[in-house]
């Protein structure tokens, strides 16, 4: 029901007014307030509160007008009619600025009203459906926060968002209170996974997951200078800041407190878990670096054993990797497992071994693979996908770097996994661009009538039409407009068999304006005339 206030200083305008409104069947619509002036109706919204307000615009005291500025000012959902004797210009320009949304002449047309209510209630319908359901999604926005919060770290961990500003708006949004503090990271690992895991059905290693990540959050409770992340199966960070202003063990300090409660927990449970602390950064941008760091140093649980925390600072040469350049080995490994071939893969990872000096320690090797693996495994994420994929069954790639007894078997495995991840992209780009093709030839046979051209077609289809050309090219060898004109004369030879279909038919049914045009394109592609094809069909 939609309450409606007049506002008119004659009584009898007010009582022909209520008459009109109480005749109207098909708005649900009230009175709730008379009023003799603006003044007075600015007095009685607060207690009556109206949908709409139907006024005069000559009155004392306070017009229509400056009733509608004010209205429009602290009460911007109320909806304006205006209900006057003047039709001059200026009112009704000034009633259209002020967002009215009627402005009837007097004497009253009913139906004129009625129509003007009709579509104000409507509107106001409309409003109240559209602000329900964007508090709806704002509602199921905010309940997804933890979920985004945990995206917006790994996002950080993996280094996927680059651009400083976009971090701290993210961060903003999110609630987070990490801005200029300093940064430590630490990383989990579940110990023997792969022997825990074996037998398990996908459904149990998932809830063997989300058991061990609970357990985690339940221990660093609702601390919000504590964020985490599950990054796979095995694997959850936790990312710490600190007030700055503290020396340099401060900073470790609650990180390894916590950490420590954390792995007191698990000690007591039937799986155990190994932890890598980093060292600290000022930069946000430097989670990334320290998730190596974290990375590098749970490798060497494999001598310092399981169920404990490594620290980033009693490895050795953890965040030294002398000779290479982690951005620069990125750009690269982007390159070749999206668009590069077996043999430049296995080039480029002999490359890399063999430009390592003789007489690095074997660490530097293993080091050398771990950096390989964790560019790797960021373009993986960047497409949605990751090794789980490759390594179903096996044991996991990071404990897979630590085994090799030689440095040619780590240089073959590399490779080998190299270009398992390269396939792996390959066919999922294969698969999407088919799907394009598909819709490029569905097009074109629905439409050959028609003059086709590429940017049509890629209009028609929402792409690219570069783009759209090179994945038709890249999957059938030939060019979109090579492919229409082929379809065409396909189309062609077959109506050219049937004597009673004139030539310019057939162009014009080809989507050719001119048979001319039509016979040199058909020529070129079978090397006769139209006349020439038709002739030697019936000849055979």
């Amino acid at each position: 029901m939609y309450k409606v206030m007049i506002v008119d200083d004659f009584t009898a305008d007010r009582e022909n007014l209520k008459d009109i409104l109480n005749s109207i069947s098909d708005a649900d619509i009230c009175i709730v307030s008379e009023c003799e002036n603006g003044l007075q109706a600015l007095e009685s919204i607060q207690n009556c509160q109206p949908d709409i307000i139907i006024s005069d615009i000559e009155m004392p005291f306070l017009d229509g007008i400056g009733l509608a500025r004010a209205v429009k000012r602290d009460y911007p959902n109320i909806k304006i009619i205006f209900c006057t004797l003047y039709d001059e210009f200026e009112y009704a320009r000034e009633a259209l600025y002020l967002d009215s949304y009627g402005y009837v002449l007097k004497p009253i047309n009913p139906e004129e009203l009625r129509e003007c209510i009709v579509k104000v209630s409507e509107s106001i319908y409309s409003e109240f459906q559209n602000a329900r359901a964007h508090e709806e999604l704002k509602k199921l926005l905010y309940e997804s926060i933890p979920v985004l919060a945990e995206d917006f770290v790994r996002s950080l961990v993996y280094g996927l968002i680059k651009d400083e500003k976009q971090i701290w708006e993210k961060a903003e949004f999110l609630r987070l209170d990490i801005m200029n503090k300093a940064y430590v990271l630490a990383l989990i690992e579940i110990d023997d996974y792969d022997e825990i895991a074996v037998g398990l059905t996908l459904e149990e290693k998932q809830i063997l997951t989300l058991k061990v990540y609970e357990k985690i959050k339940k221990e660093i409770g609702s601390d919000t200078g504590v964020l985490t992340a599950k990054l796979d199966e095995s694997h959850f960070v936790i990312l710490f800041s600190c007030l700055r202003g503290s020396n340099d063990e401060e900073y470790t300090k609650k990180a390894s407190d916590t950490c420590n409660n954390v792995l007191m927990r698990f000690n007591r449970s039937d799986v155990t878990i190994t932890i890598a602390i980093s060292g600290h950064s000022y930069n946000i941008q430097d989670i990334k670096n320290l998730f190596e760091q974290c990375s590098y140093a749970i490798r060497h649980k494999y001598f310092l054993g399981k169920g404990k925390i490594i620290f980033d600072r009693d490895v050795p040469s953890a965040t030294k990797v002398p000779d290479i350049d982690i951005n620069q080995m990125q750009k690269e490994i982007r390159f070749l497992l999206n668009a590069g071939r077996k043999e430049e893969i296995s080039r480029y990872v002999n490359k890399l071994f063999d430009q390592v000096p003789h007489g690095v320690a074997q660490s530097y090797y293993k080091n050398l693979c771990f950096s390989i693996v964790i560019c790797m495994q960021v373009v993986l994420n960047e497409n949605n996908c990751g090794f789980e994929e490759m390594f179903e069954g096996k044991n996991l790639i990071w404990e897979k770097l630590l085994k090799f007894e030689t440095i040619l078997d780590a240089r073959n495995w590399i490779t080998n996994v190299f270009v398992g991840a390269n396939a792996l992209l390959g066919s999922k780009t294969a698969s999407k661009n088919m799907i394009v093709v598909d819709e490029v030839k569905k097009y074109v046979g629905s439409n050959y009538d028609k003059n086709l051209t590429l940017e049509s077609v890629a209009s028609a289809l929402h792409y690219s039409p570069n783009h759209l050309n090179y994945i038709f090219k890249k999957e059938t060898g030939e060019t979109i407009f090579e492919y229409v004109c082929r379809f065409k004369m396909e189309k062609a030879k077959e109506m050219l068999a049937d004597p009673r279909i004139k030539l310019y038919e057939i162009a014009d049914t080809l989507g050719y304006s001119h048979s001319a045009y039509f016979s040199s394109v058909f020529k070129k592609f079978t090397g006769l005339t139209p006349k020439e094809y038709r002739e030697r069909c019936f000849a055979l």
